[in-house]
């Protein structure tokens, strides 16, 4: 990126003579997809995109925003001139101002994340001829005269170059690698169930390492086996019950049902902002044995070392053992959020203007049950056993097992959340596998009741966060599973 050099020297000089603090996003990407389905290539691509995004600030804290995706010396100064008017623009007429930017100390670092194999190791065409051989590879396997499944895998291999300069000095640089291979299974018989199955990482590994490849098939099939059975499941009784999530499911109830509630750009509407729009700092908001962190972790689908502003992106503890002590600010919301500045601001692309948000989001659950088995290993009938002989639950009692994060919603004002699994088996000798249902109820509820865990944390479990009209990486995760008590005001639907 030290091509960007001239351009970086123009602009700032053009946005000190226009009277304004700039901040220059310059992002390159390289992207390649590819999907397979049934065996087949449908679709391959390579991209390469890029541009430059501009926020302009008056010394009264009007700010104004252009972007252009021609990088060259003409577009970046076009684009310093129309931030420059809008943020002029925002103080004549009364607008919105900030100047916690201006507050912000100067900072020069590179990063180079570091990867096994780079974007280019391998070509496009020997990455299309891993995927077919594991899809064909699993559909092969479970085709049959009684049941027809159609598996679609998809490739996705990212990496993106940031660069951010400020007026004040700051000039970070760093790369964002990140890699994804995951399988649709669709299982047809008179009725029809879908279910996935994914790795996440930063690169190739996924599909050349043994140990990386197999746990994705053993994935692979145990999501098949599941979307067979489930074509002949009945559906659950709804109700309140005890409950085993798996890790993912553990991740969207941190991420979705808590992570959002603690950004601080909207902590005035959240559940755990108070009346003032600061967060409830020592408020009981969890289990005693729960704590909750997002941090970025280097080699993680979701990592980003540095906010898109140019501030490091801290390690942050939500929750220790129960209580509410951090959120996740940005250099513009932290202070009327009452917290402090935690490098959270995240932007899909040079487009966009950063806003608080989660990288990897993980529930920590004191004095987890350990296991020496892979958590692909450990069958519902395993979990009841481990269950029954830890006394977490009775030979009797009805306890059910959620599998397959498969998304949900959030209303962080009202604290809750809705969930949709891909499967439930009800723990007993013999394990009885049901429909998938909504899981719902109210955050606190939910995390109050978690009284035990079993197994290692387990962090690779991704998705894509939404907010504002952006996307962005997220993953995270929990210990293999989680359980939580019986609850009214957490609910399994049902019939």
């Amino acid at each position: 990126m030290e091509c960007f050099n001239g351009i970086i020297h123009k602009a700032l000089k053009q946005g000190e003579k226009l009277g304004v603090y700039l901040i220059l996003r310059f992002q390159k990407t390289r992207a390649k997809y590819i999907t397979v389905s049934n065996g087949e290539t449908d679709e391959m691509s390579y991209n390469e995109a890029g541009g430059i995004g501009i926020q302009a600030f008056t010394k009264d804290g009007g700010c104004g925003f252009a972007s252009t995706e021609k990088i060259d010396e003409e577009s970046c100064l076009k684009m310093v001139n129309m931030a420059a008017n809008i943020a002029h623009q925002v103080d004549k007429r009364g607008g919105k101002q900030n100047k916690e930017i201006f507050k912000v100390p100067a900072i020069k670092d590179i990063i180079n994340a570091d990867v096994k194999y780079p974007f280019d190791y391998l070509t496009i065409e020997k990455e299309e001829a891993y995927l077919l051989s594991l899809n064909k590879e699993i559909i092969t396997q479970y085709n049959s005269m009684e049941n027809s499944i159609a598996i679609e895998t998809l490739y996705k291999s990212i990496e993106d170059q940031w660069r951010i300069v400020r007026s004040d000095g700051t000039d970070v640089t760093y790369n964002i690698p990140r890699t994804v291979v995951s399988n649709l299974i669709t299982a047809k018989g008179v009725n029809t169930a879908t279910t996935r199955a994914a790795i996440s990482g930063s690169d190739a590994s996924l599909l050349i390492d043994t140990e990386k490849r197999n746990r994705l098939i053993k994935r692979t099939k145990n999501s098949c086996k599941l979307a067979i059975n489930l074509l002949k499941s009945p559906k659950i009784k709804g109700g309140s019950y005890k409950i085993v999530l798996d890790y993912a499911l553990a991740k969207g109830l941190a991420h979705e049902a808590f992570g959002h509630a603690v950004e601080s750009d909207g902590m005035k509407t959240s559940i755990l902002g108070n009346e003032k729009g600061f967060l409830k700092k020592g408020e009981e908001v969890a289990s005693p044995i729960v704590t909750i962190i997002d941090e970025s972790i280097e080699g993680d689908y979701a990592y980003q070392p540095y906010s898109a502003n140019g501030v490091k992106r801290d390690r942050v503890k939500i929750v220790d053992k129960g209580i509410l002590v951090g959120a996740l600010a940005d250099v513009f919301s932290a202070e009327e959020a009452g917290v402090s500045i935690t490098g959270a601001g995240r932007a899909e692309s040079y487009r966009h203007i950063p806003l608080p948000r989660m990288s990897n989001i993980r529930i920590e659950v004191e004095n987890s049950i350990p296991t020496t088995r892979d958590i692909e290993d450990i069958t519902p009938e395993e979990l009841y056993k481990i269950l029954v002989e830890s006394n977490l639950a009775a030979e009797d009692e009805e306890v059910l097992y959620l599998v397959g994060y498969k998304g949900g919603q959030v209303k962080p004002s009202q604290g809750e959340f809705v969930f949709n699994c891909s499967g439930i088996y009800m723990l007993k000798e013999g394990c009885s596998l049901y429909q998938p249902a909504i899981f719902s109820g109210k955050v606190l509820s939910a995390l109050k009741s978690i009284t035990a865990a079993i197994g290692p944390l387990k962090l690779d479990a991704q998705g894509t966060c939404g907010k504002a009209g952006q996307s962005v990486p997220s993953s995270g995760g929990a210990p293999y599973f989680i359980l939580l008590e019986a609850n009214k005001d957490v609910i399994i639907g049902g019939e």
